[in-house]
């Protein structure tokens, strides 16, 4: 079995007279596995934040692990990656929260950079020591950003006590911890002020438009198939989890949705935001980005449009995808130039 614990995803064994899991093999992240016919051996792949996902094989009992693909070994001796981190933050309520660092492969602790937040969506997922195809951090860090995932209050990984902890009162406590993450990160020494961005794709998308409404301390934000309005976001095809999640629909207890729900705080709008949305997408309807937008655009806010009318709630075309990246990182540079700057003294 594979269980997810503090976001690295392991491989276990539950054998009939076990008390707990035994673990055979850590994470990473462990995507999936297969038993010799005969038991004796397993094979199974793994990714990290710096590696993509590469087979292994151990035994029954975990022991002599050994890789058995060599694929992608010439195509990453070729690029340069960062390195990545792993702190814990006070976040809300003084609470612990995971987050991860990961570094341009130049990185200077002498120089200041420009921080992107890369805030993932659910809220029930997390941002896990593995490889992601779409938000991947070390392409973002390429680009020369200090990237930062927050695993806030809701994430999966940590129990479901932490899990429910955000149901009924969405954006409170997961804007402070980011913003807990933004401040430690300050605090480091190497991160320029001026030059912070925050992004997310989904719930994630829902939090850095929600952001927009209550800090204006990033120099621009990237709303990917985010949730803006609570009430309209009933044309989703998974409506039926409101009532739980937001701890009623609108029409029961309306001063409890608008608390949570972005479009709320419109007039406290002020930061420059890349809206992108799939007109296929049925989890948060393509309408939500035109609301946002629109708003923006009415506001006089500087505010760019990428619709995908071919893509669903993921871009996932080869080519929609390259523009993806290069709207995105025009957009964001637009706003926080990428690299380094010499540390100014006091």
């Amino acid at each position: 079995m594979l269980i997810e614990e503090r976001d690295r995803q392991g491989l276990y064994r539950l054998g009939l007279n076990d008390p707990l899991p035994v673990q055979l093999a850590s994470g990473g992240t462990v995507g999936g596995f297969a038993v010799s016919q005969n038991g004796t051996r397993i094979a199974f792949d793994r990714a990290s934040l710096s590696q993509p996902p590469a087979l292994f094989a151990i035994a029954a009992d975990g022991s002599a692990e050994r890789a058995i693909d060599t694929l992608n070994r010439a195509l990453l001796g070729r690029v340069a990656l960062g390195n990545t981190r792993e702190f814990t933050v006070k976040g809300w309520g003084g609470e612990s929260v995971q987050i991860w660092v990961t570094y341009p492969p130049n990185f200077d602790a002498r120089k200041k950079w420009p921080l992107l937040h890369s805030i993932h969506g659910g809220p029930h997922a997390a941002h896990t020591d593995g490889w992601h195809f779409r938000w991947n951090t070390q392409l973002f860090a390429a680009h020369g950003y200090a990237i930062v995932g927050v695993n806030y209050h809701g994430s999966s990984g940590f129990g479901q006590r932490w899990i429910e902890s955000i149901t009924g009162d969405y954006g409170l406590k997961e804007f402070a911890d980011v913003e807990s993450a933004t401040d430690f990160m300050l605090r480091q020494g190497y991160i320029d002020r001026a030059r912070l961005v925050a992004t997310g794709g989904s719930y994630g998308g829902y939090m850095v438009a929600y952001m927009n409404g209550h800090t204006n301390r990033y120099r621009t934000y990237v709303c990917h198939a985010g949730c803006y309005d609570w009430v309209s976001m009933m044309a989703t095809d998974g409506y039926l989890f409101f009532a739980k999640e937001l701890g009623a629909f609108h029409w029961d207890n309306p001063a409890r949705v608008m608390k949570q729900s972005p479009h709320h705080y419109a007039r406290r709008f002020q930061t420059p935001t890349l809206v992108i949305h799939g007109e296929l997408d049925y989890r948060v309807p393509a309408t939500q980005a035109l609301q946002y937008y629109n708003t923006l655009h009415a506001k006089k806010i500087p505010a760019r449009l990428v619709y995908f009318p071919d893509e669903n709630h993921w871009i996932l075309k080869p080519q929609n995808s390259r523009l993806w990246y290069r709207e995105f990182f025009g957009w964001i540079k637009r706003y926080a130039a990428p690299g380094p700057a010499p540390r100014t003294r006091r």
